[in-house]
């Protein structure tokens, strides 16, 4: 690794690459702002982007420099250019990530962006909070260029990098990116005790991001012996963890406190995404379970996680590499859990047939049972009819009637 700094850094990266940056909590914002200056100088640029939740000024800048963007997931701070055309959408699942951007893969990178540890005493770095496919890309690239932060916390598990594996090394001290947790809320509570009895003891499980997840991870400190394989690991999980249990993971996004939590402690391991979502590791987990969230569910059981009024709000994700895992599992289940109505009130999500434009995120054939406020529809072995009645039964109360006549006219 060759130190040097940030506008020497860029200088040497090739015009017309193809470019993958570190995500989440891990975004590089050194190198970022350094890129952004010299957008203008580095023609046919492509970008690919997961987790965003950085400024999105040096974004703007490069884009405005022509360079093209992908993103294989749409946070909020991606929503506006998804939606506008500047950024496009690659509906990939996580797992194969590394695959795809490989060398003999269909979008070969050119240049990984990393944000990493200093090294340690055998001369590795650690990629931290953020492993996910990086890792393994950072291995495969022609170049890699780091971020060398002493504030980025080294993590236990699989997320070391050999320093000859970076190309040039960037020096800086910063604070992480941080993302505000969404904490639980009454009704975030009230799904959480309905998902509980699910779980049983002993069980593996696996939650996502969001108030139902917080809401669960308070509340399975009851549930002996559980512990959390998920994608991403957020702050309500501390409490878990800190309570003897053990947390696997390619993601940590959350506050301070949660990456100083996460720093050296060998109960929380970060991997590889093609370790943490790999169905076959999945399915040697004894009592598997997978905790999904849903922008809404039809009456037959299939679930919409992806986009909303016909626009992408998210991503294909993990889903489908957890609940292939649970029903390969045994005695694993997939758990779809959600809030009967929209943020406003005024809309059931619960609903006759996806809306237009929507995406079957997980297949009705996949989903064992649906969670609201409002109880449990165990959807497994029922035709579509006890189904659509089932889900009725967990629809807000004011949308039933209006739901049964559009289903059963």
């Amino acid at each position: 690794m060759k130190l040097v700094t940030p506008e020497e850094a860029v200088r040497e990266i090739p015009p017309h690459s193809r470019l993958v940056a570190h995500q989440g909590c891990a975004q590089p914002v050194t190198l970022w702002e350094a890129l952004a200056a010299q957008a203008g100088r580095l023609q046919g640029m492509h970008l690919y982007l997961g987790l965003y939740f950085g400024d999105t000024d040096p974004l703007e800048r490069c884009l405005a420099a022509g360079w093209k963007a992908t993103a294989w997931i749409v946070t909020e701070r991606l929503r506006p250019y998804v939606a506008q055309g500047r950024i496009g959408y690659l509906p990939a699942r996580y797992r194969e990530l590394p695959r795809i951007f490989a060398r003999d893969g269909p979008l070969p990178v050119d240049v990984v962006l990393l944000q990493v540890s200093p090294p340690g005493e055998e001369g590795q770095v650690s990629l931290g909070v953020s492993v996910g496919p990086f890792l393994e890309l950072a291995q495969q690239a022609p170049m890699v260029v780091a971020e060398v932060n002493d504030q980025m916390p080294p993590t236990a598990g699989n997320s070391q990098l050999a320093v000859e594996d970076i190309t040039l090394g960037v020096r800086v001290s910063h604070p992480l990116v941080t993302q505000p947790t969404s904490w639980a809320d009454g009704t975030a509570r009230q799904i959480a005790a309905h998902v509980l009895p699910l779980i049983p003891q002993g069980a593996w499980v696996q939650l996502g991001i969001g108030r139902v997840p917080e809401a669960l991870a308070e509340v399975l400190a009851e549930r002996r012996g559980v512990n959390l394989h998920s994608g991403v690991l957020s702050d309500g999980a501390v409490r878990l963890v800190a309570r003897g249990r053990r947390a696997i993971t390619s993601e940590v996004v959350g506050s301070g406190g949660l990456f100083d939590f996460v720093r050296r402690n060998p109960s929380v391991q970060l991997h590889p995404c093609t370790y943490t979502h790999d169905p076959a590791l999945l399915a040697s987990l004894p009592h598997f379970v997978t905790v999904n969230s849903a922008l809404e569910v039809d009456l037959t059981g299939q679930v919409n996680a992806e986009s909303l009024n016909g626009e992408v709000v998210s991503g294909v994700g993990g889903s489908l590499d957890f609940v292939e895992g649970a029903r390969r599992s045994r005695s694993g289940l997939v758990v779809v859990a959600l809030p009967s109505t929209t943020a406003d009130g005024r809309g059931s999500r619960i609903v006759p047939t996806l809306s237009r434009g929507a995406v079957v995120t997980i297949p009705r054939s996949c989903v064992d049972t649906v969670v609201t406020e409002y109880g449990v529809a165990d959807l497994r072995g029922k035709d579509l009819r006890e189904r659509a009645d089932a889900l009725l039964q967990v629809a807000h109360p004011d949308f039933r009637e209006v739901l049964r006549r559009k289903c059963f006219p």
